[in-house]
């Protein structure tokens, strides 16, 4: 949830930014941050902006409808025997472990 609030979306070009540092709770998650100004996008200069979605109430209430409309997939798909569960704890530093898990899954999959 605090990732979501801290996104930053550039009003001209949509590039996404997440200015939070997060480094507790098991998470090691460094900011995403423009290069040149914290202010402006790197790719076209326009200004950042929060997203009218991403404040805290509208984010609430997009967890709660995700919660509620996900359990039914998940309980599917760990019925057919096609689902993996991850925390995500290190953000991009996450794909290696992600993507070697996937592909442990499917080779087990193949057999």
């Amino acid at each position: 949830q605090m990732c979501i609030r801290d996104r930053r979306e550039c009003e001209q070009c949509n590039m996404t930014y997440n200015v939070a540092a997060i480094h507790r709770s098991g998470h090691d998650m460094d900011p995403i941050l423009p290069l040149k100004d914290p202010e402006r996008c790197d790719a076209c200069g326009g200004q950042l902006m929060q997203r009218p979605d991403d404040e805290p109430t509208v984010v609430n209430d997009k967890l709660e409808v995700h919660r509620y409309e996900s359990a039914p997939l998940e309980r599917y798909y760990k019925e057919k025997g096609v689902y993996i569960e991850f925390a995500p704890r290190r953000g991009v530093k996450d794909y290696p472990e992600i993507r070697a898990k996937l592909e442990e899954f499917l080779k087990a999959k193949q057999k």
